[in-house]
């Protein structure tokens, strides 16, 4: 994260130890690299988990003429992020294997933080409900932002696997290469409540 100050400051008297952050799952400050006279960039051993926290900045950071700050800069965040999950999806209980195969799901944001970089869906045909031997039928692309309690309705086409027959179940992953940073990476996936018969 950036940090700009009110004056210009000494880049020798800054390190890592000036940048602190405190509070439950809080990560440790990794290093900081200055961005001009007055900022300095702190990175972060890992991104901010949902919470509150504390930053505190200085005291030992000075001025081009050597005088420390009177005292250390103190305040208080709060992080609020998101939390996606396949709510719903709805597709046909038969179909031809081989074929196309169209099929509609709606994601919504759980968390109170809102989404605002795109993420994949991924559709997926398995054995059973628990997911065993799921292959990927293909992925979606989703650029709108979600705000907090949102959602979003998808609708794709996916081509069937020509060998396979029998009873499958459907499996949607929302986010599913990681691409937001969520409270929650454990519910994105949802399994059909009921098989899809393919017919050879």
């Amino acid at each position: 994260f950036d940090v700009d100050l009110d004056s210009a400051y000494a880049a020798g008297s800054l390190s890592a130890a000036d940048v602190v952050l405190t509070g439950s799952g809080a990560p440790a400050v990794n290093g900081v690299s200055s961005r001009g006279a007055t900022g300095f960039r702190a990175a972060l051993a890992s991104p901010l988990p949902q919470g509150e926290f504390t930053l505190t900045i200085g005291p030992n950071i000075t001025d081009l003429a050597g005088n420390s700050m009177a005292v250390p800069f103190v305040a208080n965040l709060q992080v609020f992020l998101p939390d996606l999950a396949v709510r719903s999806m709805s597709a046909p209980t038969t179909a031809l294997a081989g074929q196309l195969l169209s099929l509609t799901w709606s994601v919504t944001n759980r968390g109170p933080g809102n989404v605002t970089a795109s993420w994949k869906s991924r559709v997926e045909l398995a054995t059973n409900s628990a997911g065993a031997g799921a292959i990927t039928l293909g992925t979606f692309t989703a650029t709108n932002l979600l705000e907090a309690a949102a959602s979003l309705s998808q609708t794709g086409q996916v081509i069937l696997p020509p060998t396979t027959a029998g009873e499958r179940w459907l499996l949607i992953t929302a986010d599913a290469d990681d691409e937001v940073f969520e409270n929650t990476e454990t519910n994105n996936t949802l399994v059909s409540a009921a098989p899809i018969t393919l017919l050879a």
